[in-house]
């Protein structure tokens, strides 16, 4: 068995010596593979660095302007109502207006008319006595 087990140690040596003659490249190819990817990484989180802190300070911006369009939407809103209650307000004043103005304006022609008519009939008796009352 002796030549059996050293045939058997030879083959498992030269199967260690292709094994590491395959393996020391594949090694030396896996660490400049390592070595890139995180040159890669190193670059890409520098790069990105920069870009998430613009981002966050992009999203501060959209959320104040949303807040601040919030709040002209809730003022035009309060305009609007403002502006609907002053048209209200106004056709209301115009109807008293009216209502008074049609009171007020006969009444004034009333007067307007019993001043002309006393006018007229002082004029014809001055003008019909002579003049001497």
């Amino acid at each position: 068995m002796t030549s059996a087990s050293s045939v058997l140690l030879l083959v498992l040596a030269a199967a260690v010596a292709v094994a590491t003659l395959f393996l020391i490249p594949l090694l030396l190819e896996l660490r400049r593979t390592v070595r890139t990817l995180n040159g890669v990484l190193q670059i890409t989180e520098e790069s990105l660095g920069p870009t998430l802190r613009e981002l966050r300070s992009t999203l501060a911006n959209l959320d104040r302007i949303t807040s601040d369009i919030n709040s002209v939407t809730d003022d035009v809103r309060m305009f609007s109502g403002s502006l609907r209650q002053v048209g209200k307000d106004l056709h209301e004043l115009r109807d008293v207006v009216a209502l008074l103005g049609g009171g007020v304006g006969a009444k004034l022609a009333g007067l307007r008319a019993g001043f002309s008519t006393g006018f007229k009939f002082l004029a014809h008796n001055i003008v019909k006595k002579g003049g001497t009352p």
